[in-house]
């Protein structure tokens, strides 16, 4: 009983002193997400293995975002890229189908 009393305690503090001074920040969020590298996956559907390779290789060396260096590399067209690896369009299943049905015609 005392460990779960010790435990409510400092769960109450941790929750005041932590978690309510917690601040989200959406562009910052936005920001991160676009500038991730983990976002060639976005392209899996769309293009081979070694095309990823390719854009995430270029995004790497220089210092570009993914989106970038698949516009340089041409993997897709620019509309396409605008739409697939856009963050907004990959947080929930209903929108990356949404997507998906989008470009139907040029999935692999």
């Amino acid at each position: 009983m005392d460990s779960t009393e010790l435990l409510t305690r400092t769960l109450h503090v941790f929750g005041e002193k932590v978690i309510q001074g917690i601040t989200a920040y959406p562009e910052r969020c936005l920001k991160q997400a676009q500038s991730s590298l983990a976002l060639v996956h976005a392209l899996d559907y769309f293009v081979d293995k070694e095309d990823r390779e390719k854009v995430l290789n270029k995004a790497s060396s220089e210092d570009l975002s993914i989106i970038q260096a698949a516009k340089i590399l041409h993997v897709l067209p620019d509309s396409v890229l605008d739409d697939v690896l856009d963050p907004k369009h990959l947080i929930n299943r209903e929108a990356v189908e949404s997507m998906l049905k989008r470009h139907t015609a040029i999935l692999k």
